[in-house]
């Protein structure tokens, strides 16, 4: 854990998580770590693992079972479990098809009840092999649950299981891709984490656009926004706020 946290930092993140497959027993060790790093919010999880499908559950405090058409477990059970246990679904690396390399990568579970499920996996690991191979099969799903009504958030993961280290043709550095959240601090469940979001000194560019009811109704205007309200700005050490006017107005 002490590997990733170093790793987190080296890349400037706000926070990780951490999800083993098929259990939670890191969880209290996860737990006794944070209270000795301050500056990255660590976050619980567990990787299900199937043999129709990888998810994680982020968030969730306890175990959920994995076991398939045990006691009458699938995929709706499984998905009721991980709300149950405070969780967010994530279906990981849906169209990682490797057979027999990577038993149950790809998400085959049928009749899975979309509503349940928080997030997707657009791309994972590297950009290449991973954005010829996969990618443009994710996002087509993707898509198609997207016009069926399903509202599922599109993330990146890296697969990283060594903290950087022994990377996979599949995997990469934590953080890569990134999965931005916008948010004015970091705090775990409790609030015994806060972790205010802060800029380290150096040189910025921001840049604004207006929010409209459907973004994509005027996407062109949008990105003239983005592109002609580009302001420089610097961080200084110790500076603690920052106010700059931002000109959104479109040349014709």
């Amino acid at each position: 854990m002490e590997q990733i946290v170093t790793l987190a930092r080296q890349r400037g993140l706000d926070f990780v998580v951490l999800s083993d497959h098929n259990t939670v027993s890191q969880h209290a060790l996860l737990a006794a770590l944070q209270d000795s790093v301050p500056d990255v919010l660590l976050l619980q999880g567990a990787e299900v693992t199937t043999y129709q499908g990888h998810g994680n559950a982020l968030g969730a405090t306890a175990y959920v079972d994995h076991r398939m058409g045990l006691d009458g477990n699938n995929v709706t059970t499984l998905l009721n479990a991980v709300r149950a246990a405070g969780g967010l679904f994530v279906v990981n690396h849906p169209e990682l098809d490797l057979g027999n390399a990577c038993i149950g990568c790809a998400w085959r579970h049928e009749n899975t009840p979309w509503d349940l499920v928080t997030a997707m996996e657009i791309h994972t690991g590297p950009f290449e092999p991973v954005a010829s191979l996969f990618t443009p099969l994710v996002l087509q799903r993707w898509e198609e649950l997207h016009a069926q009504g399903f509202r599922i958030t599109a993330v990146g993961g890296s697969d990283d299981h060594k903290a950087g280290l022994d990377l996979g043709n599949y995997q990469s550095p934590l953080g890569s891709p990134t999965t931005l959240v916008r948010a004015e601090t970091v705090s775990n469940n409790d609030g015994s984490f806060e972790l205010l979001k802060r800029l380290p000194p150096g040189n910025y560019e921001l840049r604004g656009c207006q929010l409209a009811a459907d973004p994509g109704a005027d996407i062109f205007r949008t990105i003239l926004q983005l592109k002609q309200s580009a302001v420089p700005f610097t961080v200084l050490p110790g500076q603690e706020t920052a106010e700059h006017n931002l000109n959104l107005l479109v040349g014709q």
